[in-house]
């Protein structure tokens, strides 16, 4: 027994003893723990590593501090990730490149010295670590997306001319960065990269940068003002989105590409509506000239109240008045053929609004949540399709029964018929059917075989068929013939849309 015993705790010292002298060998490379130090040693690129497979990683929650002696090129791809005790790394001036999630939940280290022989830093290598301060040197010639990611303790960012660009959500998360120098070398901010930097209230953006992309300074709400150089010929939809504080937009005088009225980014043309960053409050008029409303525009904007859209609006991006809670009335212009993704999601005070009958479909979540919607006038004599996949998605929180659904009279039953459309409170009212002054004939009327349209000189640019459900049967572009075949349809009432030079004509026609 006491020899057991004695065997027991001589395995015991062994192993106290080989837990803090640990070594071996990785791909060219030597490491070795000594006490709480790991230290990695020789010539070339350390290997990349799976999630839990580095060597050491049964040894990282001893690991306070790493050396890498000159020599070593490399930095493995997670080669301290979860080391959440690792709070001092010394780094040679031989490293060349830092790999994917290198220093991920790294939570202790609050600095590191990046030397001016780094040339690449990989995607993702600085994710939620508590670095408190970067500077990133100008050898830097690729940069990956997320590498500062998270780092909520982050307050201040130094780059080094050399740089050219800022990748994908670099700095996204950073909640507590408040003071960033760019370098001249810039060219791009690139997609989410300063988005839910809170604590940023300033930013300059120097006159090397070409193009901001959608979302780069989102849900910076902190941020009040922004200048946005001559250099600058491209900015992605949402660029500003949510920051509540950003009141004033300066796009210098000399700009050819970009213009700003009341806080409200265009193009150069007023064609293309941007960015309204700010909350705007009460009432918004857009101007005539513009012939797009970029996605999420106007989107977070939940003071304003009122917005004119013209009919030179041809098109209306994706989420472009999501959460616009004060809106109560909107009228869709008449060019406008689809609503688009999340366009008026959210709109919760929103009562009533008018589709044109130029409207021919309608996308998934298009009035989610909109659930004081009481009035809904609907132009188009045939209804629009809507897969039955998106019953609850569409109108997803509107109460169907007790909304009205206002159609042409005569396209009371098809509506009555179509689904989702069926579930509202159908009226028919007189005064809005299509418009019958515009010179198309379509006959015979009722047909079993071939309708012939005449048009009397005007250009007919496309026309297509629907049933009463709105099923589409047939679209084709104009053609020199005048004549449509129908003989393979079913007996029954169907609609001709006819799309012309003036305007979209439906007539009714009965097939025998």
């Amino acid at each position: 027994m006491k020899k057991f015993l004695l065997l027991f705790i001589t395995a015991m010292l062994f192993n106290t003893a080989t837990a803090f002298a640990q070594g071996g060998t990785t791909g060219p490379l030597a490491w070795n723990i000594n006490g709480n130090t790991l230290t990695i040693s020789g010539n070339g690129a350390m290997p990349d590593y799976s999630m839990f497979g580095m060597p050491w990683f049964n040894y990282r929650e001893m690991i306070n501090t790493v050396s890498l002696e000159s020599g070593v090129t490399s930095i493995g791809n997670r080669a301290f990730q979860f080391h959440t005790n690792l709070a001092l790394i010394s780094i040679p001036n031989s490293l060349e490149s830092i790999g994917e999630f290198a220093f991920s939940a790294c939570y202790a280290l609050t600095s590191i010295t990046i030397p001016n022989s780094v040339t690449n830093i990989k995607y993702g290598a600085f994710t939620g670590s508590g670095l408190t301060s970067i500077s990133i040197p100008g050898s830097v010639t690729s940069i990956g997306n997320s590498v500062f990611q998270g780092c909520t303790n982050l307050s201040s960012v130094t780059i080094s001319n050399g740089v050219n660009y800022i990748g994908d959500q670099m700095f996204m998360l950073c909640t507590n960065l408040s003071s960033i120098i760019l370098p001249n070398s810039l060219t791009s901010i690139k997609h989410s990269a300063f988005s839910f930097c809170t604590s940023l209230t300033s930013i300059i953006i120097p006159g090397s940068v070409t193009n901001i992309e959608g979302w780069a300074f989102s849900y910076c709400t902190s941020l009040t003002s922004i200048i946005i150089p001559n250099s600058v010929i491209s900015i992605g939809n949402g660029a500003f989105y949510n920051c509540t504080s950003l009141t004033s937009i300066d796009v210098e005088s000399e700009n050819k590409n970009y213009t700003s009225e009341n806080g409200v980014l265009f193009n150069k043309n007023k064609t293309s509506l941007i960015c309204c960053p700010a909350r705007k409050t009460g009432e918004y008029i857009i101007p005539n000239s513009v012939t797009n409303i970029g996605s999420d525009a106007f989107s977070g904007c939940t003071s304003l109240t009122s917005i004119a859209i013209p009919n030179s609006v041809v098109d209306i991006g994706s989420g472009a008045f999501f959460d616009c809670a004060g809106l109560t009335t909107i009228t869709i212009p008449n060019n406008i053929t689809t609503i688009k993704w999340g366009t008026f999601e959210q709109c919760t005070n929103l009562t009533s609004i008018t589709i044109p009958s130029s409207v021919t479909s309608i996308e998934d979540a298009a009035f989610r949540e909109c659930i004081s919607l009481t009035l809904i006038t609907n132009l188009n004599p045939v209804p629009i399709d809507l897969d039955f996949y998106y019953h609850y998605y569409v109108f997803f929180g509107v109460n169907q029964s007790a909304c009205t659904l206002q159609v042409p009279i005569a396209s009371v039953s098809a509506y009555k018929n179509a689904e989702i459309w069926k579930e509202f409170n159908i009226e028919g009212i007189v005064g809005i059917e299509t418009i019958e002054n515009v010179p198309i004939k379509i006959y015979p009327n009722p047909t079993a075989g071939e309708l012939t349209i005449e048009s009397d000189g005007l250009r007919i640019e496309s026309f297509g068929i629907c049933d009463i459900f709105g099923k589409t049967q047939k679209i084709e572009n104009w053609r020199t013939e005048n004549t449509i075949d129908i003989s393979h349809l079913s007996s029954g009432v169907y609609f001709v849309k006819i799309r012309t030079e003036a305007g979209e004509v439906v007539r009714k026609v009965l097939k025998e």
